[in-house]
């Protein structure tokens, strides 16, 4: 979600929105000089925003810097017959502001919210590759079915693991070289347009999978 849909941390928009953008960055800057691991910073992460109206952050999320055409990608997507899901770390109550975008649904850390506030914790989620092997698991849908779509570190784990991964706008090398299809652009709808070929082969030949279509 941060770097796909929104052009910049969902976290740190907020953050920025609310006073707190230096708090936010300084666990960063642990997390980066390795002085506290990923879980630990987003609890800490989520935790600043202890006492926030949840309705108040989803209002300060409508005016977020976004990808442009993110409505008319998503539906492109299920016209195809495919299940478009927001994976992230960050708290679904708050990324579930996209699912009026048409995704079918959020995937991520769950919030404890007393009274429509933040409490600032939660149950987190720092790697997605679990909560996705589970959904892929309930839905009896293969991992080499999947494609994802991401852009930062914590992504590479999943582009190891689906079928077909997709950098957009990628903030590293390393990101880059994990995924197999690479692309910087300002509007999602160019995901749809450099995937299309391989959505029209799996039509086709729905008895192979992403992974062995891609490597061809």
């Amino acid at each position: 979600m941060d770097g796909t849909l929104l052009k910049e941390p969902m976290l740190l928009t907020l953050a920025r929105s609310m006073g707190l953008a230096a708090e936010l960055r300084h666990y960063d800057v642990l997390l980066d000089a390795g002085q506290i691991s990923k879980e630990e910073c987003l609890r800490k992460q989520f935790a600043v925003f202890r006492g926030v109206r949840v309705s108040r952050a989803l209002d300060l999320l409508k005016k977020a810097p976004r990808m442009k055409r993110i409505r008319e990608t998503v539906r492109r997507f299920k016209s195809h017959g495919l299940s478009v899901i927001v994976l992230s770390d960050n708290f679904t109550i708050l990324s579930d502001f996209f699912l009026r975008f048409g995704f079918d649904q959020t995937i991520g850390s769950t919030a404890y919210v007393r009274r429509g506030v933040l409490t600032g914790k939660g149950a987190i989620v720092s790697d997605k590759s679990p909560p996705l092997r589970r959904l892929c698991r309930s839905k009896g849908i293969h991992l080499s079915e999947c494609v994802h779509v991401g852009d930062w570190e914590n992504d590479i784990p999943v582009f190891n693991a689906v079928g077909l991964s997709v950098a957009i706008n990628p903030k590293n090398a390393r990101v880059s070289q994990s995924a197999q299809i690479v692309i910087r652009t300002d509007t999602l709808l160019e995901v749809y347009r450099k995937l299309r070929p391989y959505l029209a082969l799996t039509a086709k030949q729905d008895q192979r999978s992403l992974e062995d279509i891609a490597g061809h």
